[in-house]
């Protein structure tokens, strides 16, 4: 043994030092984690709480505002039953961690409203979890302006009345220059709109269940960023009409989920019952912020369908790396003298998909489309990239086609039928497992499991799968979880998918819907 493998021999301190040592440095470092991520808790308690208390169970604090000004974050409180005023806040404390407020085991506390505007961008760190926010008065439940860093989760919006007259219509929540905003798990309903996002980023709509009168479930718009709007049920209600009733909005514009601003994945909703707009819409230049060019927007795995509008997809300005892979479009049957529906079959059902403009400096192959069934025509740019599509027919650029673009594909009205010659999938079982008459009586859910043989099924672009499909939906309204790819048997065109087996998807997953 040469004299340095001696002298690095000799340095080495015993085992039983090291086990010693790494023995306490475990320690210290399992304290330090455990030391960050439990949080303190502290009590509110509406009905026996006073703001002089020390925020103890034993002791609640009354309001939430106290539980704010006495706490710097990284605290958990738990607020009991009671009705509280609503939440407003114009300065926020200088915070890093988290304060989430917390329905206490077995109650919904009730707050009239959350109302942060800060005048420049500010970290909030604020979380509410398991309220009902409703109000008889306000026209936004839930507003915030210039926040960072807000979570609402597992509560219920909803006011007396969706609208305060024929120009006003409450929204469940408005976002304005926000930044890192969750929206899970609520329930929002008697609104006129659901979830506004404007100028905003990293602002995540998910797993929520949203029933809207008069304008859309979610509007994307005027320089947002980085959104995700993924696993919501997003339909409509009937209501009573202006004038007849006179505190109702007068003139009611919907796409169910509309969008404005590029940088977005919308992804496994089940979207249906409303948009005299359309269904989706990515919206001609309305506003000096709003988008004049669309890109890097992915939108998979959704079903889309029951639209009063004529198109269930509409896009104007179409720019780059537009991506449409298993969805399901569908926009009613068209009226017509041909027992009811019209005379070309190519129009038998309303427009799937209309692209109505590409960019200036673009040749629309910036639209990209996989593995996804347009139950109506699909008009799309002559140069878009399509594989492994069901389409009911297909014009590109000015022309019918007589066959997809690609042999992957399959395209059922293929010639000029008229009446009398429509195919009749649709109604006759043959498309779908169940039989339907398209009329959609109280805004029903469309069974979208697919009784067409295997082989008329257009073979599926695998590369271009999703990871999760379209989730189930539950007796609740809400969606349940995810369907994971590894699961299926195999893939097929559209969002609906038959799982393996029953076995649940990976936890994680499991948590982003619940």
């Amino acid at each position: 043994m040469d004299s340095t493998s001696k002298a690095l021999q000799v340095s080495k301190p015993p085992r039983k030092v090291l086990r010693r040592s790494f023995g306490r440095l475990f320690g210290i470092l399992l304290g330090m984690l455990l030391s960050a991520t439990v949080m303190a808790e502290y009590h509110v308690d509406a009905n026996a709480g006073k703001d002089t208390n020390d925020g103890s169970a034993a002791a609640p604090w009354a309001t939430l505002e106290k539980a704010r000004r006495t706490l710097r974050g990284g605290a958990q409180v738990i607020v009991h039953g009671g009705s509280y005023p609503a939440f407003v806040e114009r300065r926020a404390p200088d915070v890093s961690q988290f304060l989430e407020f917390k329905a206490a085991p077995g109650t919904q506390p009730r707050l009239e409203g959350i109302e942060l505007e800060y005048r420049e961008p500010t970290d909030a760190y604020l979380a509410f979890d398991g309220f009902e926010i409703y109000s008889e008065g306000r026209l936004r439940l839930v507003q915030a302006f210039n926040v960072r860093h807000l979570r609402v989760r597992n509560s219920v919006l909803h006011s007396d009345h969706w609208s305060r007259g024929p120009h006003q219509g409450v929204f469940a929540i408005n976002l304005r220059r926000t930044a890192h905003v969750l929206i899970e798990r609520n329930r929002l309903y008697e609104v006129f709109r659901g979830v506004l996002i404007r100028k905003s980023e990293h602002v995540t709509v998910r797993g929520n269940f949203i029933t809207v009168k008069g304008s859309s479930g979610v509007i994307y718009m005027s320089g947002s960023r980085y959104g995700l709007i993924e696993y919501n049920h997003v339909t409509g209600e009937e209501y009573t009409r202006y004038p007849e009733d006179p505190r109702a909005f007068d003139r009611p514009h919907q796409s169910i989920i509309a969008i404005s601003a590029n940088d977005l994945v919308v992804r496994g909703n089940l979207l249906h019952g409303i948009g005299n707009s359309s269904g989706m819409m990515l919206y001609p230049k309305n506003m000096p912020s709003d988008a004049d060019t669309y890109s890097n927007i992915l939108i998979e795995s959704n079903a889309l369908y029951d639209t009063s509008n004529n198109s269930a997809l509409r896009i104007y300005n179409l720019g780059d790396n537009i991506v449409l892979r298993n969805n399901f479009f569908f926009s009613k049957k068209r009226p017509g003298d041909c027992d009811g529906v019209t005379g070309d079959a190519h129009y038998r059902y309303n427009v799937a998909l209309n692209v109505h403009s590409v960019a200036e400096g673009f040749d629309g192959s910036g639209l990209e489309l996989y593995n996804n069934i347009f139950l109506g025509a699909a008009l799309i740019p002559e140069n878009a990239v399509e594989r492994s599509n069901l389409f009911w027919s297909l014009r590109s650029g000015k022309e019918w086609r007589e066959r997809p673009i690609s042999s992957d594909s399959r395209l059922i009205v293929d010639e000029r039928k008229r009446c009398g010659r429509h195919p009749t999938l649709m109604e006759d079982g043959g498309f779908f497992r169940v039989k339907n008459d398209l009329n959609f009586p109280d805004k029903s859910v469309l069974d979208l499991t697919l009784s067409l043989p295997t082989a008329e099924l257009p073979k599926v672009d695998e590369a271009q799968l999703p990871a999760f499909f379209l989730p189930p939906l539950e007796a609740s309204g809400f969606l349940g979880a995810p369907v994971s790819r590894s699961r299926l048997i195999r893939p097929v065109p559209g969002p609906a998918q038959s799982p393996e087996k029953s076995a649940n998807v990976p936890v994680s997953h499991r948590e982003v819907v619940h």
